[in-house]
């Protein structure tokens, strides 16, 4: 509770500052496995989960 009374957000520089120091170790999603593979989404891993296409999926992929 003491921590969130006392919460200050960082100043607009220091944000600046810690995205220019990371941007390239984030800029091509190496250490975000979670958002650029499907290592870590199990509906990937498992799409019967997702039930059968409904017919307007059946009708957009008719019009691609």
């Amino acid at each position: 509770m003491q921590l969130a009374i006392g919460f200050l957000p960082l100043p607009p520089q220091e944000i600046a500052t810690i995205l220019k120091r990371t941007a390239l170790a984030a800029g091509d999603g190496k250490y975000e496995l979670f958002k650029t593979s499907s290592h870590f989404d199990s509906t990937a891993q498992h799409p019967e989960w997702l039930g059968p296409e409904t017919s307007q999926v059946q009708q957009l992929g008719k019009n691609s």
